[in-house]
């Protein structure tokens, strides 16, 4: 690599050979740099030497990236070069222009004095427009180029933006096209500025405009659909809540306080859970969520914070540090899964036990009968397995006075209970 050169490009490479510049190189170069001053483009800023010399070079790199150029842009130029060229007045002001614009050592002079060229060639154009005003041909040509002096976005009312650090291009198209479209946004959002500039536009005029800022402007006042609440939508929501809840339980007792928590608890928890909300709004449940997918979706929530333990074919979820696992530990927590799940199946069974009508005259009966899952249970966990202990009057009636305050526990009051149903007390006391 020559250490004297220096790539003209002002790249930031320092391991890529720098090539020296040819006679044809550089002549290639600066017809690529007058169309990219012209049109405002990238790389407009860079300045060729007026010839080969010793201290300036390229990287092959940046020569192709600087040469690349869509045939669109090519053609463009062409065009613009083709119209400027029609008057003969303005042959040797162009030829030179792009010259000095090409060689010049200052940016800032080389930009503008290609705006003053186009600008100069313009007067110049009505000038003679207005002296031979007859000829139609003329006329034509003045209002193309005052067409194309006003080629701005639509939207932003800019013609060079930047986007993404690459400048945008121009689109075009006729304004009946976009008119409708346009207009009922416009409508919908009370854009007034819009709808002016709608107004003054005939059908046949061309409208130009960023693709981007074409896009903000329809997203930013579509009519929003109005979406029904159905009863799928009801159920992810339900979902949602659900999962939220679970989360929450995780984060504070499994991470924070380093608990540790068996797999099947909380899908039985997640369950019970759902189960409310669907028989709350539908009035039964036909879910079931899988232990397999509750875990697969922690997993994406917490990631390394959790993990999971295999003991006994039974799966755990763990904090990652701070939980020590042994047998002790695990019976514990086996026993606190069959606890959970007798008493959330207890609690199901006393949840969906109809109510029993009861006619007028029987102030005194009962509008909930027992379930006899419970009753069956508490009898166990009251007077054991003596047969000659369950069938005494006093088991009985113990095991009949605490059912009836677990059912009205569960209800949240709302059962009506021959111990808790406050007309009996006022019916013995009258």
């Amino acid at each position: 690599m020559n250490s004297k050169l220096s790539c003209i490009f002002k790249c930031e490479s320092v391991s890529d050979e720098i090539n020296k510049f040819t006679e044809d190189h550089l002549k290639q170069c600066r017809e690529r740099l007058r169309i990219r001053v012209a049109l405002n483009m990238k790389y407009s800023d860079i300045v060729f030497p007026e010839c080969v010399d010793a201290s300036h070079g390229y990287h092959s790199k940046c020569r192709k990236n600087f040469l690349a150029m869509p045939k669109k842009y090519i053609e463009k130029y062409e065009e613009l070069a083709s119209e400027v060229n029609a008057s003969p007045t303005s042959v040797a002001v162009t030829s030179t222009s792009f010259a000095n614009i090409s060689d010049s050592g200052n940016i800032e002079e080389g930009a503008e004095s290609a705006q003053a060229m186009f600008l100069s060639v313009d007067r110049e154009e009505e000038e003679i427009s207005g002296q031979q005003g007859r000829s139609v041909h003329e006329d034509a040509n003045s209002a193309r180029n005052q067409r194309r002096a006003e080629r701005i976005c639509f939207f932003c009312d800019k013609h060079r933006k930047v986007y993404n650090h690459r400048i945008l291009p121009l689109h075009s198209s006729v304004a009946g096209k976009l008119r409708n479209n346009i207009c009922r946004i416009a409508s919908a959002g009370t854009d007034r500025e819009i709808e002016g500039k709608l107004d003054a536009l005939n059908v046949n005029d061309t409208i130009y405009y960023h693709l981007p800022c074409r896009q903000m402007y329809l997203r930013k006042y579509v009519i929003t659909r109005v979406t029904h609440n159905t009863d799928w939508h009801k159920k992810q929501k339900f979902h949602e809540l659900t999962y939220s809840d679970i989360c929450g339980f995780v984060e504070t007792n499994i991470i924070n306080n380093k608990e540790c928590h068996l797999l099947q608890f909380l899908t039985d928890c997640y369950n019970e859970i759902l189960e409310n909300f669907y028989v709350e709004e539908f009035q039964y449940f036909d879910a079931k969520y899988t232990s397999q997918h509750l875990l697969e979706k922690l997993n994406k929530t917490f990631g390394d914070k959790i993990q999971v333990i295999l003991i006994h074919q039974k799966k755990l979820i763990a904090p990652r540090d701070g939980c020590v696992i042994d047998d002790e530990t695990f019976s514990r927590f086996h026993d606190f899964e069959l606890l959970s799940r007798a008493a959330l199946m207890l609690r199901k069974k006393i949840l969906l036990t109809p109510k029993k009508p009861r006619q007028i005259s029987d102030i005194t009966g009962r509008e909930w009968e027992i379930p006899k899952d419970l009753a069956d249970f508490m009898q166990h966990l009251v007077c054991g397995i003596d047969s000659r202990t369950q069938k005494s009057s006093d088991c009985a009636g113990r095991v009949d006075s605490i059912s009836q305050d677990i059912m009205y526990a569960v209800h949240h009051g709302r059962t009506k209970t021959s111990k808790h149903d406050f007309r009996n007390d006022a019916q013995k006391h009258s």
